[in-house]
């Protein structure tokens, strides 16, 4: 009996040599890049903080519609 292992395909780093070959990615590291990853972080720590008290919200709703149904 022979047992075959799976088999984990990766193309990460083929598709980055590709990209740097084809100059379609570069580092961010300007003051400038790294201001807008920021605001980006944040902007999306607020989108996620507004998606969770949305979430417990409708939960909380759910479960109040199922006790007085």
């Amino acid at each position: 009996m022979v047992i075959k292992m799976s088999t984990i395909i990766n193309k990460t780093k083929e598709t980055l040599i590709i990209l740097e070959r084809e100059k379609k990615v570069k580092p961010m590291n300007s003051q400038e890049e790294m201001a807008a990853i920021l605001a980006i972080d944040k902007l999306m720590e607020e989108v996620v903080r507004d998606y969770q008290v949305k979430d417990t919200k409708s939960q909380i709703t759910s479960a109040a519609v199922i006790l007085t149904a």
